[in-house]
């Protein structure tokens, strides 16, 4: 089997299986071959096909994001092995915000050639903490949208923020340490305290830790990432 027909031939398998997950296959110039269903939610939310269209640069668009699909799919191809990327990307609709990116070289057995790419993303299995917050916040800083705001909408941001990490830190000091970090100004396990007693308690109706995050948890509180809290960021999870 020569190597376009192998390409035709993983093309065809994709497109008689469904592997719940966002799924790509691209060729050694990076043109899409083959789109799943919810392919659109790799990179964008416009809609419609993606077919014959590149990944890069026209899908990566952002340059910073360009260097590094491009660094992984050289690495695909060079070392014949898979790679894993933790993404944030907020054009993506909120379910889809944070994925994790796999990029797969396509071989042909027979010639042992990188003849493509599969690429697909999948949400994480584990809770946004697994992957160290404070190297993601740290390390997303330079792309994270800073807005001129109020000072109520700035404690309505806060009080989101605090909400938020309360499902992904072990206590009030390391969400304050988080805070400090993103918002460049110094935070304590108190002033964390009293924004949870005494803001959060009343908005949910409340009066303790566990009613709150039980209340937090089934509106769906946990996944909803602040934009204020993170830049978008594309991190090989080897890394993290």
């Amino acid at each position: 089997m020569n190597d376009r027909e192998a390409l035709e031939s993983v093309i065809s398998y994709h497109q008689n299986i469904d592997e719940n997950r966002l799924v790509a296959i691209v060729d050694l110039e990076y043109n899409i071959l083959y789109e799943d269903g919810k392919s659109a939610l790799l990179t964008q939310t416009d809609g419609g096909s993606f077919l014959g269209r590149k990944l890069i640069p026209d899908l990566a668009k952002s340059p910073w994001r360009i260097e590094i699909v491009q660094q992984a799919l050289s690495n695909c191809f060079n070392s014949k092995k898979t790679s894993h990327w933790l993404s944030l990307r907020f054009s993506r609709i909120p379910e889809y915000w944070l994925i994790i990116q796999t990029y797969q070289p396509l071989i042909n057995q027979t010639t042992k050639n990188v003849i493509g790419y599969k690429v697909s993303g999948e949400k994480p299995n584990f809770p946004l903490a697994f992957y160290r917050l404070d190297k993601l916040i740290a390390l997303s800083s330079h792309h994270r949208e800073v807005e001129i705001i109020s000072e109520s909408n700035a404690q309505q941001q806060f009080e989101q923020e605090v909400l938020f990490l309360l499902f992904h830190c072990s206590n009030y000091e390391q969400i304050a340490e988080l805070l400090s970090l993103t918002n460049r100004k110094i935070y304590t396990k108190g002033i964390i305290a009293k924004t949870i007693s005494r803001k959060l308690y009343p908005q949910f109706n409340v009066i303790n830790l566990e009613a709150l995050k039980e209340k937090a948890h089934a509106q769906g509180y946990h996944k909803k990432l602040p934009f204020s809290l993170f830049g978008e960021f594309m991190f090989p999870l080897s890394e993290l």
